[in-house]
């Protein structure tokens, strides 16, 4: 199982928001359909990607911004590369004199405040 995986599942048992029975068959479908057991999850209905994106966002002590109910504008999502959004899969949500607010399927990246520290200097 890959590490993000890994993290997902921690997550969703630690928060209570599957058990470990769904873990356990999750992990059997897995390797039987050469998928992941957020595949599983997702496909049996056990969650949803807003509830993966709020069990991710509470983990990590962070807010939660749910760009399809709230896409940020065009303009704002193209301050970000291409090349880094998608490897680091960021949006830009807002941004100010002081500050910008990213939303990212993984905060934990590696890099990830570095690159954005080049990218928005003195934010």
């Amino acid at each position: 199982m890959d590490t993000n995986n890994q993290i997902v599942k921690e997550i969703l048992l630690h928060q209570s928001y599957v058990t470990p029975d769904d873990i356990a068959k999750a992990e059997v479908y897995a390797k039987d359909h050469n998928g992941s057991v957020v595949d599983y999850l997702l496909n049996s209905g056990l969650i949803n990607r807003e509830l993966l994106g709020q069990a991710v966002a509470e983990s990590f002590r962070i807010p939660f911004a749910n760009l399809a109910t709230e896409p940020p504008p065009l303009e704002q999502i193209l301050k970000i590369p291409k090349n880094l959004a998608l490897q680091y899969f960021l949006v830009l949500v807002n941004e100010d004199a002081q500050k910008v607010t990213i939303a990212t399927a993984n905060p934990g990246q590696a890099n990830l405040k570095e690159e954005l520290q080049k990218l928005f200097p003195g934010k």
